[in-house]
C-alpha cells in the first residue's frame, strides 16, 4: 500500500513539472526526480520531504 501511494505521489509531483518517470519502484522514481530537478535547477536544487 505504501509503495503504491509513493508511486502515485511521485508521478503526480513530476507531472506538475511537465516531466514523466520511467522507473517502477519508488526508490528509482525518487532518484529520477532528483536528477530532473538538478537538470532544471542546477546542483543547488533542494527537495524537501514532509
Amino acid at each position: 500500500m505504501l509503495s503504491k501511494a509513493l508511486n502515485h505521489e511521485l508521478d503526480r509531483i513530476v507531472l506538475s513539472y511537465g516531466h514523466s518517470l520511467t522507473g517502477q519502484s519508488p526508490s528509482v522514481k525518487f532518484s529520477e526526480l532528483i536528477k530532473l530537478q538538478q537538470n532544471d535547477n542546477g546542483p543547488e536544487g533542494v527537495i524537501l520531504i514532509e
